[in-house]
């Protein structure tokens, strides 16, 4: 079995720090005369600004890079154990000028994206929050002690959420794009194996999903869901990684398989039939 498309938890960390150090430094204190509501319109606003736009560039693609170093690195060392060493060599050396290069791209953008709209998700939540609380009559103490709690809490919650959600959504589409340009259809869905891990990707542990066929986890299980299809790495704090599956050495028959909305035990033929890794092997 080969290794998993998975990141360190520096990188991680790394994004998470670069994140704090662009906004945390925006949220100045509110003066005492200004009202909430003026406060966090002020805080919306950061959001619109060029400078945290080009700041949010630069560390975006700091991360993608990082996890583009990782997963080729990975990619590398699966190359010297597969019969398609060469070709993974070729397809390394030649990505950025096509469909890897434009996933970077894309992942780039999306990511400086999200970072620039900190700042007015959460003033948009806070203010929401404090019409809720004026209009049930609440005191100006307990709205100020809960602003006080909560703004900190949620900026340091969300930063968070996207520098571990997105960090691994970035290794997860890297490897799919690399997996699609060398025609390796499926993977092996691998959780981290601790308490931590929630019982619809326990479920998918060990399981073998093709990347044109991604499940939708909670459904397996009978679990009411917002999350829908998606596949290893890609639902928020989601710590899963792929296998890549290079040759039909690497599954160990009667495999679990994901395909047409549930799992169910294959053998070689069928799953030869249904992922062609057999032809393209003796191509």
């Amino acid at each position: 079995m080969q290794q998993g498309f998975d990141i360190p938890n520096r990188i991680e960390e790394m994004y998470r720090r670069a994140i704090r150090r662009i906004l945390i430094p925006e949220f100045h204190r509110k003066p005492e005369e200004q009202s909430y509501t003026d406060w966090l319109r002020e805080i919306a606003s950061i959001s619109e600004r060029r400078d945290v736009a080009d700041a949010a560039a630069y560390i975006a693609g700091q991360m993608v890079n990082w996890v583009n170093v990782k997963n080729a690195q990975t990619w590398r060392e699966a190359a010297m154990r597969a019969q398609r060493g060469q070709m993974i060599y070729r397809l390394l050396q030649r990505e950025l000028r096509g469909v890897i290069g434009d996933r970077v791209r894309d992942l780039v953008r999306e990511n400086a994206t999200l970072i620039t709209r900190i700042p007015n998700e959460i003033a948009e939540r806070l203010t929401a929050d404090i019409a809720k609380a004026q209009q049930a009559g609440e005191r100006p103490e307990a709205i100020e002690k809960y602003m006080r709690t909560m703004f900190p809490r949620m900026t340091k919650n969300r930063i968070r959420l996207i520098a571990r959600t997105e960090s691994m959504k970035a290794s997860t589409a890297l490897t799919q794009a690399r997996s699609e340009e060398l025609e390796l259809p499926a993977y092996v869905w691998m959780t981290s194996h601790d308490s931590r891990v929630r019982d619809s990707h326990r479920n998918m542990d060990g399981v073998i999903v093709l990347w044109r066929d991604p499940p939708s986890p909670e459904a397996l299980i009978g679990e009411r869901s917002t999350l829908g299809h998606y596949h290893v790495g890609d639902c928020p704090n989601c710590r899963c990684t792929p296998i890549v599956i290079l040759t039909l050495d690497d599954v160990q028959f009667p495999a679990r398989v994901y395909s047409y909305g549930r799992i169910k035990y294959m053998m070689m033929d069928e799953f030869s039939r249904l992922t062609r890794i057999r032809e393209r092997r003796a191509a």
